[in-house]
C-alpha cells in the first residue's frame, strides 16, 4: 500500500514537471505568434504604403500630363521620377509575396 502511494506521488511529481515545461513552451510559442503578428502587420503597412506612393506618383503623372500649357507640364514630369502605375499582374505579385511571408512565419512557428 505504502509503495502504491509513492509511486502515484513520484507520478503526480513527473506529471507535474511534465505540464510545467508544456506552459513553457505554450507561452514562448504564443510569444513567437505575437512576433509573427507584429511583422505581417509592418509588412502589410510597407507594401500598402509602397501602393500608395506608387498610385500618388501615377495620379501625379496624369494629372500633370492632363494640364493645359506643355512648358508646365515638362517641369512637373522632369521632377518627377519614372514610375508607372501598378499593373494588375504587378498587384497580385505583390500579394503574392505577401502571402508567402505570411505562410513562412506560420510554417516556421508551427514545428
Amino acid at each position: 500500500m505504502q509503495s502504491n502511494i509513492e509511486e502515484l506521488a513520484h507520478r503526480i511529481r513527473e506529471l507535474e514537471k511534465e505540464n510545467i515545461n508544456s506552459r513553457r513552451h505554450v507561452r514562448e510559442l504564443e510569444e513567437d505568434l505575437e512576433k509573427c503578428r507584429e511583422d505581417v502587420v509592418r509588412e502589410r503597412n510597407r507594401v500598402q504604403a509602397e501602393i500608395q506612393k506608387q498610385l500618388q506618383r501615377a495620379q501625379n503623372l496624369a494629372s500633370a500630363s492632363d494640364r493645359k500649357g506643355k512648358g508646365r507640364a515638362d517641369a512637373v514630369d522632369s521632377k518627377a521620377q519614372p514610375v508607372k502605375a501598378l499593373s494588375a499582374e504587378e498587384l497580385r505579385r505583390w500579394e503574392s509575396r505577401y502571402r508567402d511571408v505570411v505562410d513562412t512565419k506560420r510554417g516556421k512557428y508551427r514545428k
